[in-house]
């Protein structure tokens, strides 16, 4: 989404990691942080 006061980027960040599983690998998210700004501003 974006904020209406700023018109920044506001979104969600999903925290995976790698597994492999047989002969597949598959991103497995295990955290996430919810309405995050930018950060480079």
């Amino acid at each position: 989404m974006i904020d209406p006061a700023t018109r920044d980027v506001v979104q969600t960040v999903y925290i995976r990691k790698v597994e492999k599983r047989g002969s597949e690998l598959y991103n497995i998210e295990f955290d996430k942080f919810t309405d995050v700004k930018d950060s480079g501003k």
